[in-house]
């Protein structure tokens, strides 16, 4: 089979040349968007774009795009550039980056040309991130409207070039998105939503927050010491710069898990924990929001959960070590030494645990 997938690989080479090899563009990556995928207001916007190459070297390359909102949403520029050390690794010379129109009314058309008359230009099977093209900011009147981004040709030339070898690369678009909401639904997650641990329960869970534009509000506005998550003080409670999920401002609450717990002993098997925030502003106006954790409990060295730690724990353990383990992988619940894994070191921590008692 494998000789047999290898002759086809040849034949399709054979027969079609660069064709087969699906050299392309796309955009891989957009920088600066919501949860939902919808692009983020008040702030710049960049689409990376993704060249695929094919079997050949190309020293001449030509390709444009536009940036256009067929519902009349507008931004301040539409600004091209290369990625670092991408494709200009391998032009020698500057990668020339055109421009017109670009003033975020109506449509935005870009062109990025190089012409490398010296070097070998872009090598065979070249396959990263090579340009950026970056738009906005966008205000808040245009919230919920529509930007698309599309391939696009400029005088002289009426199509895509990639020169030496005649190649017209294949576009993956046209892209379209969503500018987000003006006024985003508040948020809170925990970090890690999912946490694993023993009993007694030891440890601490950050609680972020924010988006209080329904309030007419900001970070700055929440009075932080009245703040509580499921009625516990945070033992930390600060506002982050860049929100690791959500991005830009949030309020970051650090809170002890097993003060969280306390509603739900005894302790045992999956907690699905909704949590509440609440607190609040300067002005005395209050806010509350719910969000989700989940927490799975396992029993430490009391493997069969009898309340007591002995040989009976250490059937079970040896029974899932040689019976069990392959149908259910390292299960955390036998790994009593907290390493990560469940094996025969387990067993050794088991019995020290029991020769100790």
């Amino acid at each position: 089979m494998r000789l047999a997938g290898l002759f086809l690989v040849f034949v399709l080479f054979m027969f079609f040349g660069s064709a087969a090899w699906g050299q392309s563009i796309w955009i891989e990556d957009v920088e600066a968007t919501n949860p939902d995928g919808t692009l983020k207001l008040g702030e710049t916007i960049e689409f990376v774009l993704h060249v695929t190459g094919d079997e050949d070297y190309h020293r001449i390359l030509d390709n444009g795009f536009r940036v256009y909102s067929p519902d009349g949403a507008e931004w301040t520029a539409t600004v091209p550039d290369t990625v670092p050390d991408g494709l200009t690794r391998y032009i020698t010379g500057p990668i020339g980056l055109l421009t017109f129109s670009c003033d975020g009314s109506v449509a935005d058309t870009v062109g990025f040309v190089a012409m490398d008359v010296i070097g070998t230009g872009m090598p065979p099977f070249f396959d990263e991130p090579a340009y950026t093209i970056t738009i906005g900011p966008i205000d808040s009147e245009h919230a919920e409207k529509t930007i698309i981004v599309d391939s696009s040709s400029y005088p002289p030339v009426d199509h895509w070039i990639w020169g030496d070898v005649n190649v017209v690369p294949d576009w993956g678009g046209p892209y379209e998105y969503t500018i987000g909401d003006a006024c985003p639904d508040p948020f809170t997650y925990a970090d890690p939503g999912y946490i694993v641990t023993t009993t007694p329960i030891r440890g601490f869970v950050d609680i972020y927050f924010g988006n209080f534009c329904e309030w007419g509000k900001d970070v700055y506005d929440v009075d932080l010491k009245s703040v509580k998550v499921d009625a516990v003080k945070p033992r930390t409670i600060m506002v982050v710069q860049q929100d690791p999920v959500y991005g830009g401002k949030a309020i970051r609450a650090t809170v002890a898990l097993k003060n969280l717990l306390k509603p739900y002993e005894p302790l045992t098997g999956d907690i699905e924990l909704a949590y509440t925030v609440s607190g609040k502003f300067l002005d005395k106006t209050r806010f509350e929001m719910i969000g989700d954790l989940v927490v799975h409990i396992y029993p430490g060295a009391d493997l069969n959960a009898d309340g007591i730690t002995d040989n009976g724990d250490v059937d079970v353990l040896m029974n899932y070590l040689f019976h069990t383990r392959d149908a259910t992988p390292n299960d955390l619940r036998f790994d009593v030494d907290g390493s990560g894994r469940v094996d025969l070191l387990d067993v050794v921590a088991l019995k020290k645990i029991i020769a100790d008692n």
